[in-house]
């Protein structure tokens, strides 16, 4: 149980993080006249996302192995 919850906190985090950041460089680009393909930019946000959050919660848990 102890692992679901850890492993559950860092997807709440990653996603937090994932759409601040997404909305931020979503931002930029618009007042730089850049348009952005959401399917490309979901594909690597979820990559990203993915990734990050496997990386943390490896970190995490790793005292516990």
């Amino acid at each position: 149980m102890k692992h679901f919850v850890k492993g559950a906190v860092v997807v709440v985090g990653v996603t937090f993080v994932m759409m601040i950041m997404n909305i931020i460089v979503n931002i930029v680009c618009n007042r730089n006249g850049i348009d952005l393909n959401s399917t490309a930019m979901s594909m690597v946000s979820t990559f990203i996302g993915a990734l990050s959050g496997m990386m943390i919660y490896d970190r995490w848990i790793k005292d516990e192995k």
